[in-house]
């Protein structure tokens, strides 16, 4: 357990010192936009957890992953079709935010006690969620120049 607040305390010093040169811009985000963040946040925090107590997974933990896993993409994918709103912010977080989920996902999946099917949807994840922003982005920038 010690291990994980450890953990916790270096992965978020760490999200915010990355954020800090682009706090006046996460002041733009907006009481929406900036609540999901944070909540996606926490989300990957959860992810985190189940990866540092992979040697002793319960039932109870599948489930808070699958479930944290769900919410965290779905959260992503929203604020990945207002790509087109042109918020700079916005960009920043769903950047920053979907590449750590990503590689949590993709680190989950290699873990033995996790279920068959949480790693079947996680493989979707980590497959379609760069895909999405590829297409977000390569969108807007069409529309952009059209």
């Amino acid at each position: 357990m010690n291990g994980w607040i450890v953990i916790g305390i270096v992965f978020a010093a760490t999200f915010l010192l990355l954020l800090f040169p682009l706090r006046k811009g996460f002041c733009k985000l907006g009481w929406q936009y900036g609540s999901f963040s944070a909540l996606v946040f926490v989300l990957i925090c959860l992810e985190i957890s189940v990866i540092m107590a992979s040697g002793a997974l319960s039932c109870l933990h599948n489930i808070l992953f699958g479930i944290g896993m769900c919410t965290a993409t779905m959260l992503l994918l929203w604020m990945l079709t207002k790509w087109h709103e042109r918020n700079e912010s916005l960009h920043a977080a769903v950047i920053v935010l979907g590449i750590v989920h990503v590689a949590c996902v993709m680190t989950v999946v290699s873990l033995p006690n996790i279920n068959l099917y949480l790693k079947l949807i996680a493989n979707i994840v980590y497959l379609a969620l760069p895909a999405l922003a590829v297409y977000e982005i390569s969108e807007g920038k069409k529309n952009a120049a059209g």
